[in-house]
């Protein structure tokens, strides 16, 4: 005869990382069967199985971001709330942290909406961020992110600066500053593609505590 067993396994939201050992995690399942009242005729034989399976853990990602106006590294300019037919910067500041396995082919993109305007400033000076004109893709290419990044080593942030002239159309509107945003990546153990996404950010500056709820929606000159 045969019968299935089913169960789940509840595993910890973050994993714990207190050093450089503790990356490429596996759950090991081990599975015993034994006979109990064995028959007469069978009593020299071994009723027994044992299994051992391994099943190897996706790194755990947590990949952030946030527009900024006030509380940036990248200074901004124009009028806060924004006015309409008056040049406002704003900044995007993206975050990334990479628990227990080495990611490659690491790479963020966003696409910007047609009224907002790619303003070629962006920190840190070293990091690989350029502009795809022809797409308005904005890209972020990180290559290696080794385990433990953001964990026991910094995490990796950068952010750019995009401008906005508002219309008469946004009056009393918070237009959208960029749209959702990918996070790209393969696992080096598991050889599985890694993906996380953020919703799009609009003048709402919401993760800005230097700005308050006046200062999001469009306002006449």
């Amino acid at each position: 005869k045969e019968d299935e067993v089913s169960f789940e396994i509840t595993a910890r939201d973050r994993p714990i990382v207190r050093g450089p050992q503790d990356k490429n995690l596996k759950v090991v399942l081990r599975s015993v069967i034994e006979a109990v009242g064995i028959p007469q005729e069978l009593i020299r034989t071994e009723l027994r199985s044992e299994e051992k399976l391994e099943f190897k853990v996706n790194s755990k990602i947590i990949f952030s971001g946030k527009a900024l106006y006030r509380s940036s590294p990248i200074l901004n300019s124009g009028p806060l709330p924004p006015k309409v037919g008056v040049k406002t910067t704003y900044v995007i500041l993206w975050g990334v942290r990479n628990f227990t396995n080495d990611l490659q082919n690491v790479e963020v993109r966003a696409r910007l909406p047609a009224n907002i305007k790619w303003e070629n400033i962006f920190w840190p000076q070293e990091a690989r961020i350029t502009f795809d004109t022809g797409a308005s893709e904005v890209r972020w290419s990180l290559g290696l992110v080794k385990a433990g990044t953001g964990v026991i080593t910094p995490a990796l942030t950068a952010a750019f600066q995009v401008s906005l002239i508002p219309s008469e159309a946004d009056l009393g509107e918070s237009p959208i500053l960029i749209n959702e945003t990918k996070f790209l990546s393969l696992d080096n153990f598991t050889k599985q593609n890694l993906e996380a996404r953020l919703e799009s950010f609009s003048t709402r500056l919401t993760e800005d505590p230097g700005t308050i709820f006046g200062d999001w929606a469009v306002l006449w000159k």
